[in-house]
């Protein structure tokens, strides 16, 4: 199992953090958008892979939280592993919708941040977690609530923002 989360920002790393807490044996990606393609196949190897390095085996399950690579990509990943898109970014939104993409499982959805459609895909029945719902508002540009600056700006003071890392089990506790 591998999780490609966007990993630029807290709502990306709150993402993975979120799926690597669910699946402690997924591997986790920080991904990023960029121009040339990320995944390709090999037909003599008959494999997929990311930035020619990390293998994606048929049929293996695909987490792409707050972020989708390139049409041709998604199409590729789609046909070959079990693919479970959840992102909010509406240029990628707009690109599903258009072309009828479907994948295995998939919550799209503009307004919500990445982080918190990841925590309501995974956890349907629980309560959000503060940090999801703070790191989620700052993303999307909803400041309202006083608390998300202060503790945005608090994360970025950490040493250690891995989504692998202990700090996200008590952060999302």
């Amino acid at each position: 199992m591998k999780c490609f989360y966007h990993g630029t920002d807290f709502d990306g790393i709150c993402s993975g953090a979120i799926v690597k807490i669910k699946h402690p044996e997924c591997e986790l990606i920080p991904a990023n958008y960029a121009s040339e393609p990320q995944i390709t196949y090999d037909p003599q190897l008959d494999r997929l892979f990311y930035r020619n390095e990390t293998v994606i085996d048929e049929n293996e399950t695909v987490y792409l939280v707050d972020f989708m690579f390139e049409p041709a990509e998604m199409h590729l990943l789609n046909s070959n592993c079990h693919l479970i898109v959840i992102d909010h970014h509406k240029s990628r939104i707009e690109w599903a919708d258009k072309e009828g993409f479907l994948a295995a499982e998939q919550s799209l959805e503009i307004g919500k941040a990445g982080c918190e459609l990841t925590w309501e895909h995974i956890y349907p029945n629980c309560d959000m977690p503060e940090t999801v719902w703070l790191l989620g508002r700052y993303d999307v540009w909803d400041h309202e609530d006083p608390r998300v600056l202060p503790f945005q700006y608090g994360m970025r003071l950490l040493p250690e923002t891995d989504p692998a890392s202990d700090l996200w089990k008590d952060l999302l506790d």
